[in-house]
């Protein structure tokens, strides 16, 4: 039998947008906003400015990247990823709704820079509608790469 880590790689391999509900959509979406607007008030602190520094200093990435939030710098995909984990929590504004955990301020900027990487690779450089030639799918199917690619750059 595989391992639970293994049947859930498996399911969200297949896991296409339309397959969603629209409260897990609606959820997402919020969510996201909310780590967004932590992330603005976040890079106010003078330790959060600092890291980024740092982090601009210290994970130069050879091609691609990803952006620190708010700054608008590329750092590398695990720098930057970094950066915006401090960022978001700056304020202490925490994410959970009936959780013990707060995944939010640790998920959303690996997110972030996963699309970075993806957009990359398919090269959607030109908005969620575009499509491109190297695309081996329809940009439709990919709405939360490209959501996230708009909202870092």
């Amino acid at each position: 039998m595989a391992s639970l880590s293994r049947r859930l790689a498996d399911f969200l391999g297949e896991l296409t947008f339309e397959d969603l509900p629209p409260q897990v959509v609606d959820k997402v979406k919020a969510h996201t906003l909310h780590k967004l607007s932590t992330a603005l008030c976040g890079y106010a602190l003078p330790e959060n400015r600092k890291l980024a520094d740092m982090i601009k200093r210290e994970e130069t990435p050879k091609r691609g990247g990803a952006t620190i939030l708010v700054d608008g710098s590329k750092a590398t995909r695990m720098g930057a990823a970094f950066a915006n984990a401090n960022i978001m929590r700056g304020f202490g504004q925490t994410d959970s709704y009936k959780l013990v955990a707060h995944p939010g301020s640790t998920v959303m900027p690996a997110a972030f820079a996963m699309a970075a990487m993806r957009s990359t690779i398919f090269q959607l450089e030109r908005g969620p509608w575009a499509s491109t030639a190297s695309s081996p799918m329809p940009v439709r199917q990919w709405p939360p790469i490209v959501t996230a690619r708009a909202f870092i750059r």
